[in-house]
């Protein structure tokens, strides 16, 4: 199986959809998340949400 690496920009805290996106990503073994972007609204609460939620879902590899 060929994995595909995946790079998501995200507005993570704004709504649930982007924390439902993250969530699936890491669900689908042949998507390989390797970034997370959060460059609008607040820089600094965006990345920690999704740090927590990839420390949850012990994905501490993927670079925010």
């Amino acid at each position: 199986m060929n994995s595909i690496p995946v790079i998501l920009d995200t507005d993570l805290g704004t709504d649930i959809d982007d924390s439902w996106a993250l969530a699936m990503l890491l669900k689908f073994l042949e998507l390989v998340l390797k970034l997370v972007t959060a460059a609008t609204g607040d820089t600094r609460y965006r990345p920690a949400i999704a740090a927590r939620l990839l420390e949850c879902g012990c994905h501490d590899d993927v670079t925010l």
